[in-house]
């Protein structure tokens, strides 16, 4: 499986001496074909895509590292309760392509589906379709 990991962001793009960052923002657009229960975030995806390239296409790219995401939420579990506990909700792709930095690195601009309407790891707050 291809490990990913969400590349902290700012509240507010053009500020760039913010101090706090989270991992998404929660994007403010109405998406009519959006499932129920789901909230649109926006985010950059790091990792080491340089090595895989060659051998994967980018849809492949972007499936492992949304499901490499997914699995890394079932490492913390609720107090007192043997279920455990979504960090980012489920997360499904709404729309994602691989893009280069300034640097040249390869990094995943993604908006991701995720059932949770208010994460404090996120930017805002879902919007409701």
């Amino acid at each position: 499986m291809l490990e990913c990991k969400f590349r902290p962001i700012n509240e507010f793009p053009i500020l760039t001496d913010q101090n706090k960052k989270k991992l998404a923002r929660y994007h403010g657009s109405i998406f009519t074909n959006v499932k129920d229960d789901y909230y649109v975030i926006a985010a950059y995806i790091d990792g080491d895509f340089e090595k895989v390239i060659e051998t994967m296409k980018e849809e492949e790219i972007i499936k492992e590292c949304i499901e490499f995401l997914n699995e890394q939420k079932k490492l913390k579990k609720v107090k007192k309760k043997k279920e455990f506990y979504c960090i980012y909700g489920d997360l499904l792709n709404y729309k994602s392509e691989l893009k280069k930095d300034k640097e040249g690195k390869l990094y995943i601009e993604a908006l991701l589906m995720t059932s949770e309407k208010k994460n404090s790891l996120f930017w805002g707050e879902g919007f409701e379709n």
